[in-house]
């Protein structure tokens, strides 16, 4: 399987979608290699056993013990190539972050935040329907470089009146699913009433919905007891520069 050594001449960068092409080509390279050398085994046990007898005892014994370290090296480096492919895959998952609306492909710094009153760094409100319960939301998440990097802050205050409110959030992941969508993922603890639930959270804010104006965010939480959804706001629909994505909190 040939690479294609153009992308490297005059110092060029690959584009994403090369660098995934190359990355996947040297996986399968790699797969091609360990199964000849299975091949190569299979045919050395196959030239032992079939010397119609004149193999000794000792003889057996050292071709399994030599086949045996072959496969458990093989075996290895079939592991390290299972992490590739996850990190490859994970990597294929993430897009770019979403552009500040209006402005060009984000670069640099990844994230969202809220803006309030002024247009200020603070709480979106919103109504779920048809309840039309006040929903407040205070969002404050940066990571380090492209999405999933090192987060530097990860502020998430959830609060719908008289029903739930999310407390003791942690960020852990910010997921680009494309230029358009920002989802946030943490931990934290879910109050309704008196009851108090520990689990995992997942908040979608979608920059620009189809055919209007306007923004919104959607947050589910998961019981890390019952393994499935106890709260889910709904859509919950505010207006646009409510959250600007790409600045994370700078000036």
């Amino acid at each position: 399987m040939a690479l294609d050594e153009n992308l490297f001449q005059n110092g060029e960068i690959p584009t994403r979608n090369e660098a995934l092409r190359l990355l996947l080509a040297s996986l399968a390279v790699e797969q091609f290699g360990l199964g000849r050398l299975i091949n190569a085994e299979a045919r050395k046990v196959e030239e032992i056993v079939g010397a119609q007898g004149s193999a000794s005892i000792s003889d057996l014994e050292r071709i399994d013990r030599s086949v045996e370290r072959t496969l458990r090296s093989i075996i290895k480096k079939e592991m390290l190539i299972e992490f590739q492919l996850e990190d490859i895959l994970e990597f294929i998952r993430t897009r770019p972050c979403p552009p500040t609306p209006g402005e060009g492909t984000c670069q640099g710094l990844c994230g969202v935040i809220s803006r309030g009153e002024n247009n200020q760094p603070g709480p979106v409100t919103g109504t779920t329907t048809p309840e039309g319960n006040v929903v407040t939301l205070t969002v404050d998440v940066c990571s380090e470089g492209n999405c999933n990097d090192d987060l530097e802050n990860g502020l998430v205050v959830y609060q719908e009146a008289g029903v739930a409110q999310l407390i003791d959030a942690e960020v852990t992941d910010v997921i680009c699913r494309n230029r358009n969508v920002t989802i946030i993922e943490g931990t934290g603890t879910l109050v309704r009433g008196t009851e108090q639930t520990e689990g995992t959270f997942v908040l979608r804010i979608t920059h620009r919905n189809n055919n209007t104006n306007n923004q919104s965010f959607r947050l589910r939480f998961i019981s890390d007891e019952q393994g499935e959804p106890n709260y889910n706001s709904g859509r919950i629909v505010v207006e646009q520069g409510s959250f600007l994505a790409n600045s994370c909190g700078d000036e």
